[in-house]
């Protein structure tokens, strides 16, 4: 059933080019590792210790990023805790940048251990000279935020190097690092770029100083969107460097129907003057219900399943998807294992079987699954997921998925999964194998759709919604995902479908991509395309190998 035949590993692909010279803000909070623009060097060459190895060090390593699991935070991290005593010189460069006037670098750091505390400094290099920025014979257990101005390299490039110099102590700590020009006042919108369609969402954002000094004042935040404008006082506030205020606006705001870009613009004003301003376009999506059904053209009872997908797609066109998983007739060859997968951790007891998103609290009732995807489509989106299929080799298409979450992720917990789901499947060549029973015929057991005034024995009959092949495991593919995931950043994953010879018309195809989170085995995301003539593939997705 699996037909993977590669996986690039997962990046995020949203980080901007840096040029050899930098001129745009270098900013990163290490969620996703060191950026791979940052040199790292490991000068003195000493044998780290077994110790360390926990950390995430290997010889020869220098910085890395470490997952501080108590803060639910990624940093860079060095030490000199070596196999013997001795003094590191392990550096992390920032990438050469050309400094204007009022420019400033800021970052976080602290030590892991109070008793072992780390030495380092702060060098610009200029011009083949070094000047040192900061230095500290022992950085504090508790974070501490420092800034440091750069006017007197106005004009010039340079290049920042963090030098861990200290001798025989634990970790040292670097995050929330900022080189660029020093604002004021800096704000940003936290609404995440793709929203739910047609449902109300709030208006969040954060605001923040890059200054050495606290910034204080009345603080107002008006925010634009829909046409309308809303203001929200803060009253007298305190900006303390390092550290950003949130803020929510008291009136939601409803987003539009899905490719209705919303433009979302935020100005601050501090003492009544506006030094701050932002804006963000935010995209509404559709937050798909997926019911997978259990059926069989010799369950006479399994026309209500097919009744109900046939209303929920009439009223629910571009927000449901239906997938039949047939059982021991002419349409189950190739998801055997996935009928099993979904009989078992649904808990059936007998056919027809409806599982809605794999969880049991929309039940298995299929009268009540209209209002379960009301439910559903109305929820806030857990991430934004999109396919696109590739040129195919024989019958091998590559598929590329992209996945934006909608709150940052630090446990490890979603894998992508694929169906192909084929519709209007007849054969006209074996029309006998086409036939459903219908227990609802002559209407003594209630209306069904229409089909109570169908025969007893349907002829001729074409299926929708009919699963081909399941492409990974039930909870998707290991290691489809990283373990990390930072909010509102697409990360690409590639992977390959066989179709399989039992598909009778490629073109009435379509694929189905679950995100899954592997923790209670449920769906949280999903996306359809068809198989021919979707989306077109993603060009040159990065992979983190570049």
């Amino acid at each position: 059933m699996k037909t993977l035949r590669r996986l690039i590993p997962l990046v995020c692909i949203a980080a901007a080019v840096q040029t050899s010279v930098a001129r745009e803000a270098v900013a990163t909070d290490f969620f996703d590792g060191i950026p791979t623009d940052f040199t790292l060097e490991d000068r003195d060459g000493n044998t780290l210790s077994q110790d360390v190895t926990k950390y995430g060090f290997q010889q020869g390593d220098a910085w890395v990023a470490y997952f501080i699991e108590s803060e639910n935070n990624m940093v860079a991290a060095s030490t000199s805790w070596y196999a013997s005593p001795g003094t590191s010189d392990d550096r992390m460069m920032l990438p050469t940048m050309r400094i204007g006037e009022g420019d400033a670098l800021h970052w976080r750091a602290r030590c892991s251990d109070k008793y072992m505390p780390n030495a380092y400094r702060v060098m610009a290099e200029c011009e083949g000279n070094e000047t040192v920025l900061f230095s500290t014979e022992g950085e504090s257990p508790e974070w501490s935020f420092h800034h440091i101005t750069l006017d007197e390299f106005a004009g010039k490039e340079i290049t920042i190097a963090f030098i861990d110099c200290s001798t025989d102590a634990a970790l040292l700590y670097v995050d929330d690092i900022r080189l660029g020009h020093a604002e004021r006042v800096r704000a940003e919108i936290t609404v995440p770029s793709h929203v739910t369609e047609l449902q109300p969402f709030d208006l969040t954002g954060t605001i923040e100083t890059d200054m050495a000094e606290a910034v204080k004042g009345n603080i107002t935040v008006v925010a634009q969107a829909n046409g309308k404008e809303q203001a929200l006082d803060l009253g007298d506030t305190t900006l303390q460097p390092g550290s950003p205020i949130g803020f929510c606006l008291s009136e939601a705001t409803e987003a539009g129907a899905v490719g209705e870009p919303l433009p979302v613009r935020i100005e601050v004003l501090l003492d009544g003057t506006v030094v701050a301003k932002c804006e963000k376009t935010i995209m509404p999506a559709a937050n798909y219900a997926v019911c997978e059904e259990l059926t069989g053209t010799w369950c006479a009872w399994c026309v209500k399943g097919i009744a109900t997908f046939e209303h929920l797609k009439s009223l629910y066109p571009h927000s449901f998807i239906g997938i039949a998983i047939h059982n021991q007739d002419v349409m189950s060859k190739g998801v055997e294992d996935y009928e099993s997968w979904i009989y078992s951790y649904g808990h059936a007891s007998g056919y027809p079987f409806g599982f809605m998103m794999r969880n049991s609290v929309y039940g298995s009732d299929f009268d009540k699954f209209q209002e379960a995807v009301e439910q559903i489509n109305a929820l806030p989106l857990t991430a934004f997921i999109e396919t696109s299929v590739g040129e195919p080799t024989g019958n091998a298409y590559p598929l590329t998925t992209k996945v934006a979450l909608s709150e940052s992720m630090t446990d490890d917990r979603y894998q992508i999964a694929y169906i192909l789901v084929e519709n209007d499947v007849f054969d006209p060549e074996r029309p006998n194998s086409y036939t459903q029973k219908n227990a609802y015929a002559g209407g003594e057991r209630g209306e069904c759709g229409g089909y109570e005034n169908m025969p007893e024995v349907i002829e001729n009959m074409h299926f929708q919604h009919v699963a081909r092949t399941y492409v990974g495991e039930y909870k998707g593919f290991f290691a489809s995902l990283p373990m990390y995931m930072k909010r509102d950043t697409e990360y690409v994953s590639e992977n390959i479908m066989e179709v399989p010879a039992s598909v009778l018309d490629m073109e009435k195809c379509e694929v189905v991509t679950l995100l899954i989170d592997k923790k209670t085995s449920c769906i949280v995301a999903a996306d359809k395309l068809p198989l021919i003539g979707g989306r077109a593939g993603i060009q040159n997705p990065k992979t983190s190998a570049e």
